[in-house]
């Protein structure tokens, strides 16, 4: 499989600041591959960019990957655990959309378990349902 590179975002150098923009500036930087960041929330209004993006990347090898949102508290309360788990849901649609290769997510802090395999486990158990 080739390396492929690209920024986390669209570039500073890009004059538009939708995605699609982005990515045609990646492409003059004679990059490839970009990552969407949705490090805080995804706004509906912004479907129709992945939508656009989607088509576009899977028409030209260009890859697209996604970040969810930070402070992932899956080991927290009953409410800040679903709260997290619809945010995730929402980003992996939205990666999907996008046609992503990876989507990355930072599971936060670790509620009563020390970091480890105990805590690992838990959050297995989480994801498992």
């Amino acid at each position: 499989m080739p390396l492929k590179l690209g920024p986390a975002g669209v570039p500073l150098s890009c004059k538009g600041r939708t995605i699609v923009e982005g990515m045609d500036d990646i492409t003059v930087l004679g990059l490839d591959a970009m990552e969407v960041q949705t490090v805080r929330t995804i706004q509906p209004q912004h479907f129709d960019q992945y939508w656009q993006a989607g088509i576009l990347s899977w028409k030209s090898d260009f890859e697209m990957n996604m970040h969810g949102p930070y402070y992932a508290e899956l080991l927290g309360s009953k409410r800040e655990r679903n709260r997290t788990l619809s945010k995730m849901e929402t980003s992996l649609q939205a990666g999907k959309i996008i046609n992503a290769r990876h989507l990355t997510f930072h599971v936060g802090p670790y509620g009563e378990y020390e970091p480890g395999t105990e805590a690992n486990e838990q959050v297995a158990n989480v994801m498992a349902g």
